[in-house]
């Protein structure tokens, strides 16, 4: 079983992604925000991070880079999600 952090600022779009990771019997801890997120992952130890993009305050790609940056988290995998689909969210996105 590994624990996965969904961090989404849609309530309903992190219950559905939780309701998938947990019938997958993954543990699951979820947040609304990008607020200290790097010092939840510290506590959490996840062994993933899914995240949506579109977020008020610090978005996805701006928290993924910080999280990258930070050496107590950077060794953990992060999926990105978003419906944008413009080549420049692609190129931030790889970045």
């Amino acid at each position: 079983m590994s624990k996965i952090v969904v961090v989404d600022d849609s309530f309903a779009e992190a219950q559905m992604i939780e309701g998938y990771l947990k019938a997958a019997n993954h543990s699951v801890v979820t947040f609304s925000n990008t607020d200290k997120l790097e010092d939840k992952l510290v506590l959490e130890k996840p062994d993933l991070v899914i995240m949506d993009v579109v977020m008020p305050g610090r978005n996805g790609f701006q928290a993924c880079r910080d999280l990258k940056n930070d050496d107590r988290v950077k060794n953990i995998p992060v999926i990105l999600c978003t419906s944008k689909g413009n080549d420049s969210d692609k190129f931030w996105g790889e970045q």
